[in-house]
């Protein structure tokens, strides 16, 4: 397998990055649980077989343009093909910027762009297309991005300060300490954090914790047990719910796998 990432130069206010994956003959058939990274994506799916995708309450199958939104649980991936994808990860305000939807309703699902946004579609398909070095399709992605219509109102702007806040402090704050710092409502908060973003709130700060903790641990800067600490568990009976809460399976049952992809994507 190959993982890479591509950092966005010209549209870092929108996209937090690009990646490149490919499932060669030696890693198929393959299948793995995938932690949410807390963004919204497109990804392009290049592959003779659709990819399963499959949450506690459906089933997809990703092949071509496909967009996804927020996921709060881990779900599992089945490849049953050497492919290749190449992706956006967006900042979590940027997809309700360029649908101005109510972004819950693509909460926990990977559905075909062409069916939800044909303009969008029209525009970058094409470039994912192009059989061109993936660097250079960052920088075709970025100025097609930047030319598309980006939806923003007080909400927007509240909800990405919001979001900067919780990154900034690795999800180690509450809904209260955000309401200390934001001029709004907490009902307010619920409404249109959940509507821009797709998850609530408590919900994102939760997966954005546990998901800097995986991160941290995967790229080997700190021993677990510490990091049950620093993270704000209150004791390892807390984190193993925690885990089985995001991952399906206990840390034992984790542990005592490869998780190859997770942990490309993680370390990075």
């Amino acid at each position: 397998m190959i993982f890479n990432y591509f950092q966005s130069e010209k549209a870092s206010h929108i996209i937090d990055n690009f990646y490149e994956v490919y499932f060669e003959s030696k890693d198929i058939p393959f299948e793995s649980r995938i932690l949410p990274t807390g963004q919204s994506h497109f990804i392009y799916v290049e592959t003779e077989k659709p990819y399963e995708i499959t949450f506690s309450k459906g089933t997809f199958y990703n092949k071509g343009l496909i967009i996804f939104g927020q996921s709060f649980r881990s779900y599992n991936l089945k490849i049953d093909n050497e492919s290749s994808n190449f992706g956006i990860s967006f900042h979590p305000t940027t997809l309700y910027k360029l649908l101005k939807e109510d972004l819950s309703k693509y909460t926990d699902k990977h559905l075909c762009l062409k069916k939800v946004n044909l303009k969008i579609y029209e525009t970058i398909n094409p470039i994912f297309e192009k059989k061109i070095k993936n660097i250079n399709k960052v920088k075709l992605l970025e100025t097609a991005l930047l030319n598309l219509p980006i939806y923003e109102d007080k909400y927007t702007k509240i909800i990405d300060k919001t979001i900067k806040f919780i990154r900034e402090h690795n999800g180690l704050i509450t809904v209260e300490n955000i309401l200390n710092t934001i001029n709004i409502s907490q009902k307010n908060l619920e409404i249109q954090f959940k509507k821009i973003v797709g998850l609530t709130p408590g919900k994102y700060i939760k997966l954005y914790r546990f998901f800097s903790l995986m991160k941290k641990y995967e790229s080997h800067e700190v021993q677990l047990k510490e990091l049950i600490d620093m993270y704000n568990y209150y004791d390892r009976s807390h984190f193993i719910k925690d885990f089985k809460l995001f991952m399906n399976q206990s840390p034992k049952e984790y542990f005592k796998k490869n998780n190859s992809l997770l942990k490309k994507y993680l370390k990075e």
